[in-house]
């Protein structure tokens, strides 16, 4: 059986649908930060960027481990009069992915690697999330 490694990825876009209803034009899944200064123009959208993972314990001889996988969330936004704010969008995107599930795990917030910038009346806001994979190899 075939493991999609980053599967979380389409979880987080998933989690993040129902948002268009309230006005997000767009989820994107980007490999760089620089992809998204390409998409900026289009706002209010969020942007999904793998960060890497981290091997937190592992046992017999790395056959087994569990990982935790980082996942950046970045928000574009521009103000635009009787549009919801920026702090309302990170609520609700908060809201639509804290604590949701995914395979045996959650997404739990943490601390993002990039801070927030703004650029030609764009910001740029970013909120991480990390996920627990469990790992098991097959012996040869």
């Amino acid at each position: 059986m075939e493991v999609d490694w980053l599967a979380a990825g389409s979880r987080l876009q998933e989690l993040m649908l129902p948002l268009k209803e309230d006005g997000l034009v767009d989820v994107f899944v980007a490999t760089e930060v620089a992809d998204v200064q390409n998409l900026g123009q289009i706002v209010p959208a969020v942007h999904i960027l793998y960060q890497g993972d981290r091997v937190v314990e592992g046992h017999q001889s790395g056959l087994s481990s569990k990982i935790d996988q980082q996942w950046l969330v970045l928000l574009t936004h521009r103000p635009t009069p009787g549009q919801a704010t920026a702090g309302v969008w990170l609520h609700r995107l908060l809201t639509a992915i804290a604590g949701k599930s995914f395979e045996k795990s959650t997404f739990v917030r943490v601390n993002p690697s990039v801070r927030p910038s703004y650029k030609a009346g764009v910001a740029y806001l970013p909120l991480a999330f990390e996920v627990t994979l469990k790992f098991k190899g097959e012996l040869p």
